[in-house]
């Protein structure tokens, strides 16, 4: 029996397991099989690398747009300071 792709899409996890399992116990296996399970757990792990790269880069953001501000502030807060000092711009 072949579902639809939208009975497929609408299948559980733990559905779609079900049906796999009873259906491969009656079925001829070829090389490919073995492959594409090999293909599917590369996937995985290469998508969780991408993940932990992609969670680093975003914390690496947050602290150089922290530093950038704090840069910007000392800067006005030590030019705000020559000017009252009597330091201003040599013209």
């Amino acid at each position: 029996m072949a579902y639809s792709l939208e009975e497929l899409k609408g299948l559980s996890d733990e559905e779609l397991i079900r049906q796999h399992d009873a259906v491969a116990r009656n079925t001829a296996l070829g090389v490919n099989y073995f492959f594409d399970e090999l293909q599917r757990r590369e996937t995985a792990r290469n998508n969780a690398v991408q993940e932990k790269a992609n969670r680093t880069l975003v914390r690496l953001t947050w602290v150089i747009a922290t530093f950038t501000v704090v840069i910007a502030i000392l800067t006005l807060v030590l030019v705000l300071r020559d000017l009252e000092n009597g330091f201003g711009p040599i013209m």
